[in-house]
């Protein structure tokens, strides 16, 4: 779907999730094209829809408006909508605008180096999220897990960054 310097592409990455690739600008005159899109990755069996704004070139105060109307959709119809590929400066205007609490995903991915003493944090990284991979150092355990977002600040402490 293209609308003046507006280019959208829908793509499904399995039957739940969906795939909206976005290309140009987003104002308030994007709406029927950005609806259009929206609801093709919305149909079926779709539980999310993850909005890819790698190729966003501008987006004023009409297209945060548009993104506000696709979120009160989905949380209708009891979808996610989730946001990738934002540069910097859109990030800030999403965390100014608190659209990123909307739009992020509820888990996220991260390294964690655990003591080899701390039993109950690493049974926790098993039980409640899903550990990618387990290597034992001498420090401690490192995981590459993936957390719900609300676990984040019990094991921040752990965190490997870098």
């Amino acid at each position: 779907m293209t609308a003046g310097t507006l280019s959208l592409g829908v793509r499904r990455l399995d039957e739940r999730v969906s795939v909206v690739d976005i290309e140009g600008d987003i104002t308030a005159a994007s709406d029927d094209p950005v609806a259009a899109a929206y609801a093709e990755a919305a149909g079926g069996a779709t539980r999310a829809v993850i909005l890819n704004f790698t190729g966003l070139e501008y987006m004023n105060s009409g297209g945060i408006g548009l993104l506000v109307t696709l979120l009160v959709r989905a949380n209708r119809a009891k979808q996610r909508l989730l946001a990738v590929g934002l540069s910097e400066h859109y990030r800030q205007i999403f965390e100014l605008t608190r659209l990123d609490e909307a739009l992020r995903p509820r888990v996220v991915r991260l390294t964690l180096r655990i003591p080899y003493a701390d039993g109950p944090a690493l049974a926790a990284c098993y039980e409640r999220g899903r550990v990618l991979s387990r290597e034992d150092e001498p420090e401690g355990i490192r995981l590459e897990v993936e957390l719900p977002r609300r676990m984040l600040a019990s094991l921040e402490g752990y965190r490997v960054i870098g």
